[in-house]
């Protein structure tokens, strides 16, 4: 019987020089039609001799069977992965879960958690640990000074503190790469405009160096930027594999000739330029919802690419960012101190403190913002335009209506 998985296992603390004691263990993920195992039949064995030469009977073939648990399915001697999740041998059968459960805590036993599935943490997320997802998360317990970035959605039934969640990894990736291609393109056109008005005023001939007048006029137009792009090229050759790392490809290898001095391709530049704007025209960004829910967070950052529910008494110094909406589900819940961001709505219950601390609720010029509960220093913001709450208000109601913006509110 050979299985194809359960090789990557933890990691041999004895022999190790050090130990990373956060990146341990390996938590793998097949996909559905994945080989798990394999039976190989043996044979039976033939008649030996001992030293007296007296004949020797083999021992009888022990015949193993191929056992198939839930999500796996045996097909002759090979069983596959009827769903994708992780594989795992229980009971002698070969089985695949949806879903990674850690029955306690993310800690130094299970170091971080890294998984392309659903994980279910029955425990809390202890200081410095981390959780990377491809699907959903839920927490049962707290999560504690730690990070989790998932391309689903994120749910913490208890506390969150000093800690960053992430939900919608895809998106805001995608979107920082396609920013990331739209400025070297900015870059390298407005370059290319400047270089092509020198050329015409007759200061530089086409057939010479064209490298170093390129750098020279990106250093004066745009200084320092060339190291970040250099710096951010790692983010984009790690991550993607697909049109995004083509087109920031063919951006970067000139950036990297113009920087080494080695472009004499005006034409090569020019119709480069023309590939990868069509592809900034035509590109889509997937929209890839996902939501969090919290119950209480404090000196926390929370992003999520759909809404952001907060389910229990509210937040603290917290800043957090929705693509959606952002709401409030109890009429006691506080909001008091930091940022809230959401491009369509917020719906809070209590907003800043009676002590004035400053908080700022922002959307687009299409949202709305709803708040119960106003106190001074109360900051509401449609893009450009700000409005300051000067006294404690109720029934709070903020819009922009044919370009004006309208707050309806009453004196507390």
């Amino acid at each position: 019987m050979v299985y194809y998985f359960g090789n990557k296992n933890e990691e041999d603390v004895e022999n190790a020089i050090k130990v990373d004691y956060f990146n341990r263990i390996t938590y793998e993920y097949v996909e559905k039609g994945d080989v798990l195992a394999e039976k190989f039949d043996g044979r039976d064995g033939s008649i030996g001799f001992d030293v007296y030469g007296r004949p020797v009977k083999p021992r009888k073939r022990v015949v193993k069977r191929l056992l198939s648990g839930p999500g796996c399915v045996v097909n002759e001697n090979k069983a596959y992965a009827e769903i994708s999740g992780m594989p795992e041998v229980k009971s002698g059968k070969v089985c695949v879960f949806e879903v990674l459960r850690i029955n306690g805590d993310v800690d130094i036993k299970t170091g971080n958690i890294k998984f392309d599935g659903n994980v279910e943490v029955v425990g809390t997320v202890k200081e410095g640990f981390k959780i990377r997802a491809g699907n959903n998360v839920i927490i049962h317990g707290d999560v504690l000074e730690a990070e989790i970035a998932t391309n689903g959605n994120i749910v913490v039934k208890k506390n969150v503190i000093s800690s960053n969640l992430i939900a919608g990894c895809n998106q805001i990736n995608n979107e920082k790469a396609l920013k990331l291609i739209k400025d070297v393109y900015d870059i390298l056109k407005t370059s290319l405009i400047a270089l092509t008005e020198l050329i015409k005023l007759g200061k530089i001939k086409i057939d010479k160096n064209i490298g170093r007048v390129l750098m020279l006029i990106i250093e004066s137009k745009f200084p320092n930027k060339m190291q970040e792009i250099i710096k951010n090229d790692e983010f984009i050759s790690s991550g993607f594999h697909n049109d995004i790392y083509v087109n920031w490809k063919k951006l970067f290898n000139y950036i990297l000739m113009i920087k080494n001095n080695d472009l004499l391709d005006y034409d090569g530049l020019t119709n480069m330029l023309k590939e990868v704007g069509n592809f900034i025209d035509t590109f889509q960004l997937l929209n890839t919802p996902a939501d969090v829910y919290v119950s209480y967070c404090q000196n926390s950052k929370i992003f999520a690419s759909n809404d952001v529910e907060i389910t229990g008494q509210g937040c603290y110094n917290t800043n957090i960012v929705a693509k959606n909406q952002i709401r409030f589900i109890s009429d006691k819940a506080i909001f008091r101190g930091g940022q809230m961001v959401a491009e369509k709505a917020i719906k809070a219950s209590e907003v800043g403190s009676s002590a004035g601390v400053v908080t700022i609720l922002k959307t687009s010029k299409h949202g709305i913002i709803e708040a119960r509960v106003a106190f001074q220093n109360t900051l509401i913001q449609f893009d450009d335009i700000t409005y300051k709450i000067e006294y404690p208000v109720k029934n709070l109601k903020a819009y922009i209506e044919k370009g004006e913006l309208i707050v309806e509110k009453l004196k507390l």
